[in-house]
């Protein structure tokens, strides 16, 4: 008998030490929700050109292309632009360079610029938006006219990709 009580005292002080302690902590949760990125465009326009010419329309300039680009307020913001290689009309084409860097600013003035572009003219990284959610691209080109070429409206695409 006294072996069996002996026992279940053992049982019952090895059950009270593996549960004498317990703990807890909690965690916060959080989340960002950003704004949604939006991007919107207006043309690059050189107008009637003359042949055997290279007309170049700057970043600064009326005719330049603009990309305006709305998301979160003071956002670290990349751009990538792709240029055409060359403007097409039917069959007949002409060439596209992208010699004009490209400027940009977080208000609507094509004057300034608030970050460099690449050495290719192609990518930023480190752009912010304003304190507004805005930031303005401005891009420019050279067209090169054939003495020889083709008559026609010549069409062509600048893609811009926006990261946030």
């Amino acid at each position: 008998m006294k072996k069996i009580l002996l026992v279940a005292i053992l049982i019952c002080a090895i059950s009270a030490l593996s549960f004498s302690g317990t703990a807890s902590t909690t965690a916060n949760v959080s989340a960002n929700v950003t704004a949604a990125v939006t991007v919107t465009a207006t043309p690059l326009a050189f107008g009637n050109v003359t042949l055997g010419t290279a007309p170049t329309v700057l970043a600064t300039a009326a005719g330049a292309a603009v990309f305006t680009i709305t998301g979160g307020a003071s956002t670290a913001t990349g751009v990538a632009i792709t240029y055409p290689a060359a403007l097409t009309s039917g069959a007949n084409s002409m060439a596209f360079t992208n010699s004009v860097t490209p400027h940009t600013n977080t208000v609507a003035n094509p004057a300034t610029s608030v970050v460099t572009f690449s050495t290719d003219a192609s990518t930023i990284t480190n752009a912010f938006t304003s304190v507004t959610g805005f930031l303005y691209v401005y891009v420019g080109g050279q067209i090169t006219v054939d003495p020889a070429q083709a008559a026609g409206s010549y069409a062509g695409t600048i893609t811009v990709t926006v990261t946030q």
